[in-house]
């Protein structure tokens, strides 16, 4: 802290004494330099909680004037927009800190009843107290008293109903363990990216089934959900889907059970150790024609190393109460994690490099998913679902949805030696015309918090085409994920607090359940009317007529007797419920 050196010269005086210490209040955002408050007595009000990343290893918490989003998630790398944001990103950030120096520490001094039940979260509002000081490159408060959390949590997610939900959940390394020689469960095999032990499978498990029934009873009727990260072990009664099908379907009645999209010869899509998934309710729609799977580009990164991704699902659906025909395509990116050609070449771009890691990859991913759902055997009315592993505002998402080179101020390209276009890094220019629904019904919203960056956003997206953007009744993130603490999830909760009461950190319930927070889209599907009754020709004989003409009338009937079939089972619905 700042100090003030005496010489031997100065003479000491007596200052007096007084009870009364003032406290500063501090505004968010800061108004002035916060040096000016160093060694006082300070206080924030309502200051939004921004990062729990080092809540149990070191006793903090990151608070602000609103969480920090993402750049990429706002605006195109390097418009001003998304200078604006970044600047945003880094202003009146303040630590909290307990008044422990130890590393996990036995409870939080300034909220020491943390539990699962009883948590700080992404963006909660934070009261608090105490000196100013400043340590390790920031302002940070000691409280004096326990702080004052308002939650943000939600039960339920609060969205419209329509007669159709999608969900899109990120299962977070769904993997249900393996027999071993002794035919017993084990979760000590080479392909194993999730749970450790039956003990903390059944916690994932069993938070898992919380989320999808809350999404699919309490307030959604969720009809599709789009799965990812579950493990890629086929069909079978063993395998991981059906462990988890069965685990949902056990908590819910007969009318309200799930069945899953297999392949045509139940074969497993891809070869990685992970793969999407596609749950879906027989009562509300039915599976047409055979699942398509959508093989995504690979790249030659090395001599001897190739980046890959996961195939997509495709599969169209009927819905029963309209008759209409919709198509749902499952998706998961490369993720920015491991590198591909343009990162590790010697000057990878600035636009590539905010990205994060596998940008153009992607983009070939997602000009390769558009191709492929311009077949003309799928109906009009497309959802593409998914984590894409691309913020709102990169290339990926713009070229599915609205980009031009105009709106974003360069061109996008390809990757480099895939199978596309001879190898060669193309200039993209069109886009497939999808519609972002978060953009639409919950743009605040958001799906991950990232804690490299301390920032939110959105990698799991809900597209539509536009005849089902017509249909689209709502749309919203449920935060049960992201905004949690991290040492409550599956893979953390029994590692450092095994035997705390106090923490609960291995409660059940949907709240980190993963590290994704699904988007939940309804809709509202509606039988074409049937075409008008054609009107005899006076001119013709009533007795013989024109064959055309008779023809046409009987079409006309034929439809007009489905269509009043398939609104009389709409009413009925309507008055079960």
């Amino acid at each position: 802290m700042t100090t003030i050196e005496m010489d031997s010269d100065v003479v000491a005086a007596d200052c007096g004494a007084s009870d009364d210490v003032v406290t500063t209040s501090i505004s968010m955002p800061y108004e002035e330099d916060l040096e000016a408050f160093e060694g006082m007595l300070v206080s924030v009000t309502n200051a939004t909680v921004t990062s729990t990343n080092s809540l149990w290893r070191f006793g903090e918490i990151v608070v602000s004037n609103g969480v920090k989003r993402q750049p990429s998630d706002i605006a195109p790398p390097l418009s001003d927009a998304f200078a604006a944001a970044q600047t945003e990103s880094e202003a009146s950030l303040l630590t909290i800190e307990d008044n422990s120096g130890s590393q996990y520490p036995d409870a939080i001094s300034f909220f020491p009843n943390f539990s699962y039940a009883n948590t700080i979260r992404i963006g909660d509002t934070v009261s608090a107290s105490g000196p100013l000081n400043f340590s390790f490159g920031t302002y940070r408060i000691n409280p004096t008293e326990v702080i004052a959390v308002t939650s943000t949590r939600e039960d339920t997610p609060v969205v419209s109903e329509g007669n159709l939900s999608v969900a899109t959940f990120n299962v977070l390394n769904y993997f249900n363990g393996d027999e071993d020689e002794n035919g017993e469960l084990t979760f000590d095999y080479d392909d194993n990216r999730g749970a450790e032990s039956e003990t903390a499978f059944a916690l994932q498990e069993s938070r898992i089934v919380e989320a999808i029934i809350v999404e699919a009873i309490v307030d959604l009727n969720a009809d599709v959900v789009g799965l990812m990260e579950i493990e890629n072990d086929g069909f079978g009664d063993d395998s991981a889907i059906q462990s988890l099908l069965n685990a949902i379907n056990a908590q819910l009645g007969e009318a309200e059970q799930y069945a899953f999209i297999s392949t045509a010869d139940n074969s497993q899509i891809g070869t990685d150790a992970i793969t999407v998934g596609l749950l879906y309710r027989g009562t509300v729609e039915t599976p047409q024609g055979d699942a398509v799977i959508v093989a995504m580009p690979e790249q030659q990164v090395s001599e001897d190393r190739l980046a890959r991704m996961g195939p997509s699902l495709v599969r169209t659906f009927e819905h029963t109460e309209s008759g209409e025909t919709f198509a749902v395509a499952v998706n998961h990116f490369k993720s920015k994690g491991s590198q591909c050609a343009e990162d590790v070449a010697e000057a990878p771009s600035d636009i590539d490099t905010i990205q994060g890691s596998c940008n153009a990859l992607r983009v070939s991913a997602a000009i390769t998913l558009g191709n492929a759902l311009n077949d003309e055997t799928l109906p009009e009315r497309k959802i593409i679902l998914g984590d894409l592993n691309a913020y709102s505002a990169e290339d990926p998402v713009a070229v599915l949805t609205d980009y031009t080179q105009e709106n974003r101020g360069y061109t996008i390209k390809t990757a480099i030696n895939t199978g596309m276009d001879e190898g060669e890094a193309v200039e993209v220019d069109t886009n497939f015309g999808y519609h972002n629904l978060a953009e639409t019904f919950d743009e605040d919203g958001f799906s991950y918090w990232f804690f490299g960056t301390e920032q939110v956003g959105s990698l799991d997206h809900v597209l539509a085409s536009d005849a089902i953007l017509a249909d689209a009744v709502d749309g919203t993130h449920w935060n049960i994920n992201s905004v949690e603490a991290y040492q409550l999830q599956y893979n953390q909760a029994l590692r450092f607090y095994p035997d705390e009461e106090g923490y609960a950190f291995t409660d059940i319930g949907p709240v980190r359940s993963s590290d994704h927070d699904p988007f939940i889209a309804t809709f509202n599907l509606v039988a074409d009317e049937p075409a008008a009754l054609p009107i005899p020709n006076e001119d013709e004989d009533s007795s013989g007529g024109s064959m055309g003409g008779i023809l046409t009338l009987l079409a006309a009937m034929v439809g007009f007797r489905r269509w009043s079939a398939v609104s009389k089972n709409s009413a009925s619905k309507k008055r079960a419920s």
